[in-house]
């Protein structure tokens, strides 16, 4: 029986070679400028989102010490090895969840007081 968006099975005869290109994402960008502002030397981020989301975390992490230079959707993030550092003032992660949550972890490395902040919304919510 044919049921119109139903799945359907097939036997292949030979493997599978494909590729997919998955659409950018701000948390999967997110996670990669973390990943990228602790390793040690540069990294080059492919495919990422230029959101709000992300563009806070970007500046985000350069208040932190590791400079992020977007160019369309290849960023190239210069890395701290780990040693981030204690800007003198707040780091405004906008409305943001996702940068709140990793600029805090972030913040537990750097060798002084660290405040993050967001927009009114971002504050208000738990």
């Amino acid at each position: 029986m044919n049921v119109p968006g139903a799945a359907c099975a097939v036997a292949l005869s030979a493997p599978v070679d494909a590729r997919v290109a998955a659409p950018a994402s701000k948390s999967v960008t997110n996670r990669m400028l973390v990943t990228a502002a602790l390793a040690t030397g540069d990294s080059v981020l492919l495919d990422a989102l230029d959101s709000d989301d992300s563009r806070a975390m970007a500046a985000a992490v350069e208040a932190l010490g590791a400079a992020v230079a977007a160019e369309r959707r290849a960023w190239r993030v210069a890395g701290t090895a780990g040693r981030l550092r204690a800007p003198p003032q707040p780091i405004d992660v906008a409305l943001s969840g996702t940068a709140l949550r990793f600029v805090t972890a972030l913040a537990t490395l750097a060798p002084g007081p660290v405040v993050v902040t967001g927009h009114p919304p971002r504050r208000r919510r738990p």
